[in-house]
């Protein structure tokens, strides 16, 4: 349990930024992350999103390979691994197909995403 308070903490504290919703809540909402995962490749919010996505993969990451969190998700490794391409789509998807959660926390939407996309067997 420590750990994943943990990791809700440290995604938390990541994901401070500037916009007025980022400042009042702490975090973005899936609708906002939705938003930025819909512009156009090129568009600077289409990197806000690659960004926002590698960022929560490499905090997993970072907390499974330091033993502070058991892994939520197993990403495929090696020559049949995931491009970062295609986390975005998974997210966006995921973000897409559940419209009842986008007023929930990005981090924790992301993640769902993972989990069911990747499960670890």
């Amino acid at each position: 349990m420590k750990r994943l308070v943990l990791f809700v903490l440290l995604v938390v504290v990541a994901g401070q930024a500037q916009t007025a919703e980022k400042i009042q809540t702490g975090f973005i909402t899936g609708s906002t992350l939705l938003e930025s995962c819909s512009t156009p490749i090129g568009d600077f919010r289409s990197g806000e999103c690659l960004g926002y996505v590698m960022a929560i993969v490499e905090l997993h990451s970072s907390l499974v390979d330091s033993n502070l969190l058991q892994p939520m998700t197993c990403l495929p490794t090696g020559e049949t691994g995931v491009t970062t391409g295609q986390l975005v789509l998974v997210a966006k998807k995921y973000l897409q197909e559940h419209p009842e959660y986008l007023h929930y926390a990005a981090p924790s939407l992301v993640m769902n995403a993972f989990t069911d996309a990747f499960p670890c067997k």
